[in-house]
């Protein structure tokens, strides 16, 4: 067995001796594809919460039908310990810790005398959970697009699943969208072309003028990385400034998240990612730190509604309904 360092967990990877040519043995790597997985989800800045909470669930199937061991309790142990490196990866977002640890308790019950029924049980759990994430994510838009009156004017900001699925339910109600690009890595332009697709009017501005462009909107839409206890938002940095400036210009703010986005934590508890400064291009100055906190926290009096696969509240959500995380 070797250590190796993901999310500042030590993780225990398998590996297999192999006999060289000499006679010698030395350990090497097996192939095991536990940590290529860890790695993708940790270093994915492409996909919204929803979306690589259900990568990572994607990926326990994987590992639980390649694994090559032989014995259920290796397996078992190995998958537990796979679900905790996929949470750490991504501790800012709620519904990876959710979903995965679900799946996680589940395995945990699971007798492990009969490796293959273990494999079959932990392969079936985690398409269960993630079918119910994508349950959720079209309810959510079908409920809104129910909410929202057509040809209205929608601001939104960064990338979310939940958010697209709305747009595909309003796609035939003359609705018109105004798109952040969301820097620093863009995740606008993305949004931009999906809507473009879906045949929306969009207009693709700068974060900077989100606070000119609210005021000209009927509704700001925005997805979550998490709902917190007090029903805080958790989402993409520049969220709270959209919902400041759509308070500013009286439109309403709407947040639009499956309950697995629910949090047990409170705003000062609650991990806020940062990322390397390298990712804002900024030319080295001396004397000059560079911050890129990829999450900010917008009050829960910012926001109108919450809207849910079960409900819309227009006061904060009961904190005695979130999920456990891992």
């Amino acid at each position: 067995m070797v250590r190796s360092e993901v999310a500042g967990w030590n993780f225990q990877w398998p590996y297999k001796v192999v006999e060289v040519e000499d006679g010698a043995e030395k350990t090497v790597d097996d192939g095991f594809p536990g940590r290529e997985y860890v790695d993708a989800l940790r270093d994915d800045r492409s996909r919204g919460a929803s979306e690589l909470a259900r990568q990572a669930l994607s990926d326990l199937m994987q590992v639980a039908g390649r694994h090559p061991a032989t014995q259920a309790d290796q397996l078992k142990s190995d998958l537990l310990a796979i679900a905790d490196a996929l949470c750490r990866a991504r501790s800012s977002m709620a519904p990876v810790q959710n979903l995965v640890g679900e799946w996680r308790r589940t395995v945990l019950a699971l007798d492990a005398d009969n490796i293959e029924l273990l494999r079959r049980a932990a392969i079936h759990r985690a398409e269960d959970l993630a079918a119910a994430s994508l349950a959720a994510v079209e309810t959510i838009g079908a409920l809104a697009s129910e909410l929202i009156p057509p040809r209205s004017c929608i601001v939104t900001h960064s990338l979310s699943s939940t958010v697209i699925e709305v747009f595909r339910h309003l796609s035939e109600h003359s609705v018109r969208v105004i798109v952040s690009e969301s820097r620093p890595l863009y995740e606008g332009h993305r949004l931009a072309a999906e809507l473009a697709q879906l045949g929306i009017r969009t207009q693709l501005v700068t974060d900077a003028q989100l606070g000119h462009f609210a005021a000209t909107a009927d509704i700001a839409l925005v997805g979550a990385d998490a709902i917190l206890r007090d029903g805080s938002v958790v989402n993409k940095a520049g969220t709270l400034l959209l919902a400041l400036a759509a308070r500013e210009a009286a439109v309403p703010f709407w947040v639009c998240a499956e309950s697995f986005k629910r949090s047990a934590l409170d705003p000062g508890e609650f991990p806020l990612a940062e990322m390397s400064g390298d990712e804002l291009g900024a030319p080295g100055f001396g004397g000059v730190r560079v911050r890129n906190v990829y999450f900010d926290v917008t009050p829960p009096h910012l926001v109108g509604r919450w809207l849910n696969e079960s409900s819309i509240a227009e006061e904060e959500p009961s904190s005695g309904k979130e999920s456990k995380p891992c």
